[in-house]
């Protein structure tokens, strides 16, 4: 991100990414109830993660943008378990761990390093509905929710 934008283009900006953010997620959830098949589930989990990814880092960078414009893609990357690591302190919340931990990482695993995307070798081996990630979404959508009324609340929606 340019810092040298004025603190409304900044603002902006981190709205324009949580915004994709929130549409990346609802759009994971209008496919998800379309037909069923591997290509289709791929897509979801890859919607899901990428609305992860840029709710998150759209919170962070409203929280400050001038900490985390800087760390965006290095150290935190595609890494949705950083990333959500990354917000949980920066917003005093206390760290995922243990079973949502372990589907965030699982799910970051894939969506990280490009696997959801593309094909691979690997669909052969893995049912993309064997990937969990319920309790990812159900705080995805929490994360949302709890951010809308405090966005409505500081008048900056």
């Amino acid at each position: 991100m340019n810092l040298a934008l004025a603190d409304s283009g900044k603002k902006f900006v981190a709205l324009s990414m949580y915004g994709k953010g929130k549409a990346f997620g609802a759009a994971a959830v209008l496919l998800n109830r379309q037909g069923d098949s591997d290509a289709k589930e791929y897509v979801v989990l890859h919607l899901l993660s990428h609305s992860i990814e840029c709710v998150l880092k759209g919170l962070l960078l409203l929280k400050d943008c001038e900490t985390y414009s800087g760390r965006l893609q290095k150290p935190l990357g595609h890494n949705l378990f950083k990333i959500a690591t990354a917000a949980s302190i920066a917003f005093g919340r206390d760290p995922v761990r243990g079973p949502l931990a372990d589907e965030i990482r699982a799910l970051s695993n894939f969506y990280s390093k490009h696997r959801l995307r593309y094909g691979m070798v690997s669909d052969m081996f893995i049912d993309p509905r064997t990937i969990p990630h319920a309790r990812v979404f159900r705080r995805l959508v929490a994360v949302t929710r709890l951010a809308e009324r405090e966005l409505r609340r500081a008048h900056i929606t």
